[in-house]
């Protein structure tokens, strides 16, 4: 790695521990949060680079013996915490790696650095194990608590925390991207780019794969079925859309976004921030024929049928509830509540 160089955005980040080590006044422990693919491993590197860079002017030099041993992957004095099981950090892995630990002396440098990534997958127990060690460090230690969502973490590690959020990149940085490092076409990048919500992780993944287009596809395909299916013709979709049961919260985040367009071209009247941007015609449509209650009804049937998944329910009976409100929905809720009439609903349904 080369530092911040490498890091795309998040200038508040990068001018913090600038000034930081500029003055000689890093803090002792910092909450890095930011969705899964945002960086946070990488930005907590590179700072620590900048840290122990020997120029100490807030900007990793690359040269001296730090900056070399850290882009190897082998500075002593940066530690990365490990787990072995990917869903829990378990107390003793936080007490052998880190609490242990840090009252050993730095190697080589003026300070010892802990990356601890997924640190929000510390239980209680784990978090007061470290409590101590955030509160009163040796003058050189210092902890960078990476996290998906802070308020996982107890409010007394919270409070004792510089707390530092990962902004979403713009749509045509992930393009330029994708693009100049990638070798992805322009028009794919800004398709990936528009689904990516400024991540630039999940961008490269999607770029990666042909999956993702595969179940976007397969979204829209439901979508303009939907308001004509039968009942055993849902069931029957229920069933194709569940064969790759490994697919399917990908699938529900696509039907999030569509239904998130939805909303979008009905509050604001136009479908320039779409996601789905070629199927704007059939986004008015749904905009036109769903209410208000309809749209939120159909994210909270998401939300649920994502809660039927974790709790290991039949995924095919819970695919069939879902599409069945949905249509359901579209066919009696708008009528009750006035904003279409019946035959209006007949044409919608019939195509």
């Amino acid at each position: 790695m080369a530092g911040f160089s490498e890091v795309l955005g998040q200038e508040h980040i990068k001018e913090h521990f600038q000034r930081a080590v500029q003055r000689r006044r890093v803090a002792h422990a910092y909450l890095i949060e930011g969705e899964e693919g945002m960086g946070k491993r990488m930005v907590a590197r590179a700072a620590a680079m900048a840290i122990q860079c020997e120029r100490q002017d807030g900007f990793a030099c690359g040269e001296c013996l730090s900056c070399r041993q850290m882009m190897t992957g082998k500075q002593p004095d940066v530690r990365e915490i490990v787990h072995e099981k990917p869903n829990v950090l378990k107390i003793d892995e936080v007490r052998e790696q880190l609490v242990q630990d840090m009252p050993v002396r730095p190697y080589a440098n003026a300070h010892k650095i802990y990356i601890v990534p997924d640190a929000d997958k510390m239980n209680p127990q784990a978090q007061n194990a470290i409590l101590k060690t955030i509160e009163e460090p040796p003058p050189y230690g210092i902890i960078f608590l990476l996290v998906k969502n802070r308020f996982l973490m107890t409010e007394t590690v919270r409070s004792r925390c510089v707390k530092m959020t990962l902004h979403p990149l713009s749509d045509a940085v992930i393009v330029d991207y994708l693009m100049q490092k990638c070798g992805v076409t322009d028009y794919r990048a800004e398709e990936v780019a528009a689904f990516a919500g400024g991540n630039l992780g999940k961008a490269v993944r999607l770029a990666n794969g042909d999956g993702f287009f595969e179940l976007k596809n397969k979204v829209v395909s439901v979508m303009k079925k939907l308001p004509k299916l039968s009942d055993w013709e849902t069931e029957g979709e229920a069933k194709n859309i569940t064969q790759q049961k490994e697919d399917i919260p990908e699938f529900l985040n696509l039907c999030e976004l569509w239904f998130r367009d939805v909303l979008y071209v009905k509050s604001a009247g136009d479908v320039s921030g779409v996601h789905f941007t070629e199927e704007k015609e059939l986004l008015k449509q749904y905009a036109e024929n769903e209410s208000w209650r309809g749209i939120q009804e159909n994210l909270e049937r998401i939300a649920e049928e994502r809660v039927r998944i974790s709790s290991n329910v039949n995924t095919d009976a819970g695919m069939e509830l879902m599409l069945m409100g949905m249509k359901d929905g579209m066919k009696d809720e708008n009528i009750k509540a006035g904003y279409v009439s019946e035959k209006e609903r007949r044409n919608w349904r019939n195509g």
